[in-house]
């Protein structure tokens, strides 16, 4: 059966673990500048969509807020990510005071923060996996929006939509051609 040192040893390496990725994380967030250009596009479409309106008290306010969409993103994503950072930080710590305490005074250490690391491992688990899953859709938006696409990496093929129609009937890619077959 697992003492209570053994669960607070573990639980104190979840969190140095999750320090880790979380600064991975960031690092993605901010450096990939997938998340800048997401919120500045989200912004220009709520610009367009604010000058399609027609009345113009309506358009402008439209425009003022679409102007701080971006603001928003990037805020709301650096204080989830510093959030993220603090719960590891205090999680660190409150494990590491109860561990000192019982390994210098045999103890159990201090009541409170065995309680205190365990509710914030759980705020450190749902933060770290909430930002993960916004650091992946965002990669993805930003992958399918602004990424090379499958027509990039593809020859040109006579006839194909890259090229105008072709009067060698595919013979330049050795294509035989009353049958079709590969030559």
């Amino acid at each position: 059966m697992a003492t209570q040192s053994d669960i607070m040893v573990a639980i104190f390496g979840a969190f140095a673990g999750f320090s880790a990725f979380g600064t991975v994380i960031a690092t993605f967030l901010v450096s990939g500048n997938a998340l800048q250009r997401i919120a500045a596009w989200w912004g220009a479409h709520g610009i367009k969509e604010a000058l399609k309106l027609q009345d113009p008290n309506a358009s402008e306010a439209g425009v003022r807020r679409a102007l701080r969409r971006r603001v928003v993103v990037l805020w709301s994503a650096g204080v989830l990510v510093t959030l993220a950072a603090l719960v590891s930080a205090l999680g660190l710590l409150t494990s590491f005071w109860w561990l000192h305490t019982h390994a210098r005074y045999g103890s159990a250490g201090w009541g409170w923060t065995y309680k205190s690391a365990g509710y914030l491992l759980g705020a450190d688990v749902v933060l770290i996996t909430v930002i993960t899953a916004l650091t992946m859709a965002v990669a993805v938006l930003s992958a399918v929006r602004d990424g090379p696409k499958t027509e990039d990496f593809l020859p040109a093929i006579p006839g194909g939509p890259h090229e105008a129609p072709s009067t060698q009937n595919g013979t330049a890619h050795g294509l035989d051609e009353p049958t079709g077959m590969q030559t």
